[in-house]
């Protein structure tokens, strides 16, 4: 048995040549902002300084697209970020989109250490503007301190029921976990014999939210 340690300078990197872009999200609002990630090895030229690298990102309306500038995340960490805003009106330097459509981002790989030059690796996600729709409404499983508030939504959304003794104060709230269309939200701490009041309100994976009270 012998005692070891293990120093790296500047860093232990978790990358290789094949370089891979990331988003942040699976879906986004027309009014959201889109976060790139990219890691390459291969663009950490210089370990003594964090640099920058370029994707460009396009969507189904705007098909010619936007150039990204991502900057490392650090000193030779290899990990490149940036971000642009989405919006439905055509402005330089804004993603133009539309509900229902895509975007989807490039990083053009100019080694990818297997052999292959000039790759273009993509990521992309859909465009969501439309909030969930919630409906079916319904309060069951009452108990002394308990109850169950359930509803239905349109689409895939993460629910939240905010509760309290008065619709001016509704100091309490109970979440779903992941995002189903039938949700069915457990409140409890309640006080026996009293009368409560909720709302419920429903954030889909683009951000966009809607309320019922």
């Amino acid at each position: 048995p012998q005692s070891f340690s293990l120093a790296a300078s500047p860093s232990l990197t978790a990358c290789n040549s094949a370089g891979y872009i990331v988003l942040d999200q699976a879906a986004y609002a027309c009014d959201g902002s889109v976060t790139v990630t990219v890691n390459d090895c291969d663009l950490n030229t210089d370990d003594g300084t964090a640099q920058s690298a370029s994707i460009q990102i396009a969507s189904t309306t705007e098909p010619g697209g936007e150039t990204v500038t991502l900057t490392e995340t650090g000193v030779a960490t290899a990990v490149f970020t940036g971000s642009i805003s989405l919006a439905t009106a055509d402005t330089v330097g804004v993603l133009q989109v539309a509900d229902s459509g895509t975007l989807t981002a490039t990083y053009l790989d100019a080694d990818d250490g297997q052999g292959g030059s000039n790759l273009n690796v993509t990521a992309s996600a859909a465009i969501d503007c439309t909030a969930p729709v919630i409906s079916n409404i319904q309060t069951t499983n009452i108990g002394t301190t308990h109850a169950t508030a359930s509803f239905d939504t349109d689409e895939a959304a993460n629910g939240t029921v905010s509760f309290g003794q008065s619709c001016g104060a509704l100091t309490q709230s109970a979440t779903d976990s992941g995002y189903p269309t039938a949700h069915a939200i457990s409140l409890t701490g309640l006080t026996s014999g009293t009368t409560y009041y909720y709302s419920v309100s429903a954030e889909d994976q683009a951000t966009n939210s809607g309320t019922d009270d």
